[in-house]
């Protein structure tokens, strides 16, 4: 069993603009820290220890998790990287020593040699990346050692309804949606449903389990993984299995999703435009915002759209048309589920 080490003093907590980035408050700060850890020994092996190992927080923020493990520092080496430069400054400036810390970028790689984690967490990190998933996984098996152990918050159905506004689909496997919001409030999301994690995400690690977030719990679902000692590239994490209907599916509601999310900015372009004629200043940077979101909708439902051409003209797709037709004739005799791509909650 893991020991939670007890705090002899309180830990910095960073100024409110920094807390504000990663969610939360100065308040509640450390409390969300030691609720991190423990959800994270929970998750690991029961046999698992710290004891020597090599640490990496992938998305640190301001090492608020990290700063639960400060009893921790001198057994086990902790590493934490985020993109935010300002964030690091901070956590390099109060948490380090025990602590260290690297400012990473968007896109991979990271500055660190193969082979050198024993563990990888991440908090709320690939809940927000939408278009460079497969680049950072396969970036950290490499830094990750024959064996390492890596736990990954995700969202699901309660973060679906809870934080973004939607409500489940039993189609959803890969969902990216939100484009429309700025890093500065958190930035995209993506809803990732088990099947479709154990089937990408699956062909670079053993998942050991995929942890369905009680409704009153953190928001989040978790992925524990362990690195499979096989070559992998970013293209075979995306790759599709064409014969495979649940691909197809899961593309169009993503597809439908997007149109909803397309449909209310549009909306909120055309009555901004309106004002614009109008007013100067606030209300075309208004509209600039506006444009810009539709356009990276836009670009993403293009996107989906070739992948759901791709599939249908596949030649898979159309040797199992017979067997979609029967499950959907089965289907209609179920209740169905709500369509959430035509009817996005406000």
């Amino acid at each position: 069993m893991i020991r939670l080490g007890a705090l002899t003093e309180a830990p910095p907590i960073p100024p409110p603009e920094l807390v504000a980035r990663i969610g939360g408050t100065c308040d509640n700060y450390l409390e969300i820290g030691l609720t991190q850890r423990r959800i994270l020994e929970s998750l690991l092996p029961s046999d698992w220890s710290f004891e020597g190992k090599s640490v990496l927080d992938f998305g640190c923020g301001c090492g608020r998790t990290l700063s639960a493990f400060l009893p921790d520092g001198e057994r086990a080496e902790f590493v934490g990287c985020d993109i935010h430069a300002d964030t690091i400054a901070w956590a390099n400036s109060e948490l380090s020593p025990p602590f260290s810390f690297f400012v990473c970028n968007e896109a991979p790689p990271l500055a660190q040699p193969d082979h050198r984690f024993d563990s990888v967490y991440g908090m709320s990190v690939f809940s927000h990346i939408t278009d460079q998933w497969s680049h950072w996984l396969v970036e950290l098996h490499r830094v990750m050692r024959p064996g390492a152990i890596a736990v990954i918050s995700v969202l699901g159905p309660v973060a679906a309804a809870r934080l973004v506004g939607v409500d489940w689909d039993d189609r959803i496997g890969m969902a990216s949606i939100d484009f429309q919001k700025g890093w500065e409030v958190g930035g995209p999301s993506a809803l990732l449903a088990d099947w479709w994690v154990r089937e990408h995400w699956g062909r670079a690690f053993e998942i050991l389990e995929f942890f369905d977030c009680p409704d009153d719990w953190f928001a989040h679902d978790f992925v524990v993984m362990r690195k499979r000692e096989v070559g992998v590239t970013a293209d075979q994490l995306e790759a599709v299995d064409l014969g495979d209907p649940r691909e197809y599916a899961a593309v169009a509601c993503n597809v439908g999703i997007l149109q909803g999310q397309q449909r209310a900015l549009g909306e909120q372009l055309r009555e901004a435009q309106r004002g614009a004629q109008l007013k100067e200043g606030d209300m075309a940077q208004t509209v600039r915002r506006l444009t810009e979101q539709v356009e990276r909708q836009t670009t993403e439902l293009e996107r989906l759209n070739g992948l759901l051409n791709v599939i249908a003209g596949s030649r898979s797709w159309r040797l199992t048309k017979p067997l979609r037709r029967a499950t959907a004739i089965a289907g209609k005799q179920r209740p169905s589920h709500q369509d959430v791509g035509a009817t996005p909650r406000q």
